[in-house]
């Protein structure tokens, strides 16, 4: 397949573009070796399973197969919405009672990889959120997605409740966020593929819809965060990681200023609360790199690491 195939109407040369920013930042700066943690057995996560029936969904089989079911269930009756503003307690069971088959209540893509994760633990399978973020300070647009850790391969797979695909290479064999990284960076084929396609083991063209993926996922595979702890509920402690050089300080600083800009400039279509909450986001990163606060980096070793669930 020639490779402008894979992104569709995407200049063939910006897909290049996206490739040699990776290549030529393929290295991670040091940081500090972290062991994430999961916890399996919470209380909350029981009942998680047992209202939303995530075992009888998940049925038999491998980790992964099981994790593609629950995924595909769940994926259409969650309505997307870009602008949802996190108002909802951070949990499955509070963002299932508002969101799942309605609607009115669309949220994001950080909230439904919340939800897949906690799903997945409930049933006894390590899985944790990734943020995907992009190069460049001026582009706001990331991306959360889950990894899911396959016992049966000895390795993390991406899965993306969003779109509900997987990722995979010219084999259909799954990858997960570190390994497409590197394809990407190599300029070698991979591509997002629907669930039910890949339980099945249809093979499929790449779509207009699926090239646009593609292009997307390159875009936001510079830099990586994830969370700390991965269980019931939300502890706002992050684990960060960037290429070797990059200053994640100066550019957190200069997208926060790139928001403001544009509610600036659009001041007539943005409510005062989200201006306010702009202005402050920009004081905090401005006043944290002008005073030459870094931010922590963890060590890459966690994307590979085999989890060490309780």
């Amino acid at each position: 397949m020639a490779r402008s195939e894979w992104f569709g109407e995407l200049d063939e040369t910006l897909a290049d573009i996206y490739s040699g920013i990776i290549a030529m930042n393929r290295d991670f700066a040091p940081g500090e070796i972290c062991v994430q943690e999961y916890d399996l057995a919470s209380p909350e996560l029981v009942t998680l399973r047992e209202k939303y029936g995530i075992s009888e969904i998940m049925g038999d089989g491998g980790d992964f197969e099981r994790a593609l079911r629950l995924m595909h269930n769940f994926a259409p009756r969650l309505t997307h919405n870009s602008f949802y503003d996190n108002r909802i307690t951070a949990d499955a069971l509070h963002l299932l009672e508002y969101s799942l088959d309605d609607p009115e209540h669309g949220i994001n893509c950080l909230t439904k990889a919340k939800i897949l994760t906690e799903c997945l633990l409930s049933a006894g399978i390590c899985a944790r959120r990734v943020w995907m973020l992009p190069y460049s300070p001026y582009d706001p647009d990331s991306h959360v997605i889950c990894e899911v850790y396959d016992r049966e391969r000895g390795k993390w797979l991406a899965l993306d409740p969003t779109t509900d695909c997987c990722l995979v290479d010219e084999n259909g064999y799954p990858l997960g966020v570190a390994e497409t990284r590197e394809f990407i960076a190599d300029r070698r084929f991979f591509t997002s593929r629907k669930s039910t396609l890949f339980l099945s083991g249809e093979s499929e063209s790449v779509t207009s819809e699926i090239a646009e993926q593609n292009a997307y996922y390159m875009k936001n595979m510079f830099r990586f965060r994830y969370d700390k702890r991965n269980g019931f509920g939300d502890t706002k402690e992050y684990l960060t990681i960037a290429p070797l050089g990059y200053d994640i300080a100066r550019a957190e600083m200069l997208c926060a200023k790139y928001k403001l800009d544009y509610v600036r400039a659009n001041a007539d279509s943005v409510d005062e609360q989200t201006f306010e909450l702009l202005e402050s986001q920009y004081s905090e990163k401005r006043a944290a790199y002008d005073a030459g606060k870094p931010v922590p980096l963890t060590s890459v070793s966690v994307m590979l690491a085999s989890p060490k669930c309780k």
